[in-house]
């Protein structure tokens, strides 16, 4: 489990530099979105239908305060065409204060236009928990077009907030340094217990050529390994506690553990097949009713499987009894003569 999380905590870090750069990439230089942003205020207009406005609330998140955007519904034609836009402005226009929003449509919005005043709340846990609406009859607006695509269109083609090269690069100086932190901690996290592991191999081996070297398996009884375990009030035997622990045989580390955990990243394919031999994983010797998990130890890094029993006594209600420890112990180096 713990090699998947780090597995994904790597990917995610990955994903966020790369989109993050090749956004950076894709996207139109400064001056050209410029030269795109300051065309607009060259569009053809013609007269429109302003039908709705509303002003929708984003509930405060943190230390980041709340505010207001203004959503727009108009209608206009072009050629004979008939089109609908809702789109305001080159940037969204929101402000902190309501107040302020409505006083700012005044110069597209008349009094004497608005049918309804609608107001709307959502109570509970919603990031937009109020908006209010104004329903229009017969307001004139002009409406700037894109001529080589009349379907773009907004009514106030000014540039107010023109881009800077600050804004621009700083998703960069926050995104890049946070993917490049995940990546990092994963790589870290999954070196640590590689290296547990090496470091448990490398004491047991000599830089010595033609060595042999034999798995060998050794087997204890749940007693003498494993801690807190409980006699089993039904058949006298014992049982796991709610969080079994492993005291280490070589070490004297202790080692938490789950049931559920098989093969981890640590266990080579030789350790695997040793244990499956020694427990008969996979084969008819081992009932529906068996189980096993495997581990290493928290310190020394020594492979450990636990076989044991799961019993369901009552509708999905289970115990499991520990039946035996197997580790993986190798014997001492020999050198081929010759």
């Amino acid at each position: 489990m713990r090699a998947l999380f780090l597995s994904v905590f790597f990917i995610l870090g990955l994903l966020l530099v790369s989109l993050s750069t090749w956004n950076f990439i894709s996207s139109p230089s400064l001056e050209e979105e410029r030269n795109q942003r300051a065309g607009a205020a060259a569009w053809p207009s013609v007269q429109g239908t302003l039908r709705e406005v509303h002003f929708q609330q984003v509930a405060q998140v943190g230390k980041t305060p709340g505010y207001y955007y203004v959503e727009v519904g108009y209608g206009y034609r072009v050629d004979g065409q008939d089109y609908q836009g809702d789109r305001l402005a080159l940037d969204r226009l929101d402000n902190p204060a309501l107040e302020v929003l409505e006083a700012s449509m005044g110069r597209f919005v008349s009094p004497e236009h608005v049918l309804r005043r609608v107001v709307t709340e959502h109570s509970g846990m919603t990031m937009l928990p109020k908006k209010v609406s104004l329903y229009l009859r017969e307001q004139a607006v002009t409406v700037y077009y894109d001529p080589k695509n009349p379907r773009s269109a907004l009514l106030d083609p000014l540039d107010h907030h023109p881009p800077n090269l600050l804004e621009r690069i700083a998703p960069l100086l926050v995104l890049i340094p946070i993917g490049i932190v995940m990546m990092v901690a994963a790589y870290l996290n999954w070196g640590e217990r590689e290296a547990s592991v090496l470091a448990w191999a490398s004491r047991r081996s000599k830089k010595q050529s033609n060595i042999a070297v034999a798995e060998n398996i050794q087997t204890y009884p749940p007693e003498e390994c494993l801690l807190d375990l409980a006699t089993d009030q039904w058949g006298g035997g014992m049982v796991f506690p709610a969080k079994p622990v492993y005291r280490c045989r070589r070490c004297g580390a202790v080692t938490a553990f789950g049931l559920r955990a098989k093969e981890p990243p640590e266990f080579s394919y030789a350790i695997r097949k040793a244990f499956d031999r020694a427990s008969g994983a996979g084969q008819a010797a081992l009932s529906l009713e068996s189980e096993y998990c495997d581990f290493v130890c928290a310190k020394c890094g020594q492979p450990v499987r636990v076989l044991y029993r799961t019993h369901e006594f009552a509708m999905s209600c289970y115990r499991h009894l520990p039946e035996q420890v197997l580790v993986y112990e190798p014997p001492p180096l020999t050198v081929r003569a010759g």
